[in-house]
């Protein structure tokens, strides 16, 4: 057989509230229907608990992470930039990067194409045939 439980303390039942009679006017909205509690009145210390009890860990990034952040936007803005600059269609007519471009488009020109002295040199190299085009010219650091 079990012994018999212990009866528990009796607690008093809470005291009952008073309901005042609502004002003539327009309703006020509380935020609550519990009694006021003495720490409710204190306006700093619902602030430091809305603040600061539920702040998650994870709020603010690592300084690894800032760190990478910051060398990516240094990376992707310049490029994006670049990008928007040369290579965004805007259509066929006069806009602000037309400019740019047309200089970037000589730059290509300029880079892509023979100079007047490497041109005259081609052009005699390819008349000139030559006869031991066919076999290598011997290097000097072969050995014999």
């Amino acid at each position: 057989m079990s012994a018999p439980k212990p009866a528990a303390p009796s607690t008093p039942p809470p005291p009952p509230t008073t309901a005042a009679a609502p004002p003539a006017g327009p309703r006020r909205l509380t935020p609550s229907s519990d009694p006021v509690h003495v720490g409710d009145l204190d306006p700093g210390r619902q602030i430091h608990r809305r603040l600061f009890q539920y702040e998650p860990d994870s709020l603010y990034p690592t300084p690894r992470f800032a760190k990478y952040s910051r060398t990516a936007h240094w990376i992707v803005l310049p490029s994006v930039l670049f990008y928007c600059l040369f290579f965004v269609n805007f259509g066929d007519h006069e806009h602000v990067f037309s400019p740019p471009r047309r200089w970037m488009d000589r730059q290509r020109a300029k880079f892509w194409s023979l100079s007047p002295a490497e041109l005259s040199l081609a052009q005699q190299n390819s008349a000139r045939p030559d006869a031991d085009a066919s076999q290598p010219a011997p290097s000097s650091d072969t050995p014999k």
